[in-house]
């Protein structure tokens, strides 16, 4: 099951990379959030934790290394599900975001 699910996000990542090319220069890259170490500092100019930030333990972890691999300058994009009032890590997330920012 995991590896079907690998050749699926592989396939997904290739698609993306095809179709995008042809409107801009990028690459779609996957990493582990806790451990983006294969990645030298200020290698991207965006970082998209879409619906993540709310399912790790260390959301203070995550968002250091998304700030240490994101260029100056560079876009960082998070979400997490649910109403902000709702939505108990939100707090903490926003918390760790001010350390880091």
């Amino acid at each position: 099951m995991i590896e079907e699910a690998e050749k699926r996000k592989a396939n997904y990542f290739d698609t993306l990379n095809q179709e995008f090319k042809k409107k801009i220069d990028h690459t779609f890259v996957i990493g582990n959030a806790l451990d983006l170490s294969q990645y030298e500092d200020e290698s991207f100019d965006v970082v998209l934790m879409p619906l993540l930030l709310h399912l790790v333990k260390e959301p203070a972890k995550v968002i250091k290394e998304a700030f240490r691999v994101l260029k100056k300058g560079g876009r960082l994009g998070c979400s997490v599900l649910g109403p902000k009032e709702k939505c108990t890590y939100l707090s903490l997330v926003g918390s760790a975001m001010d350390e880091f920012v």
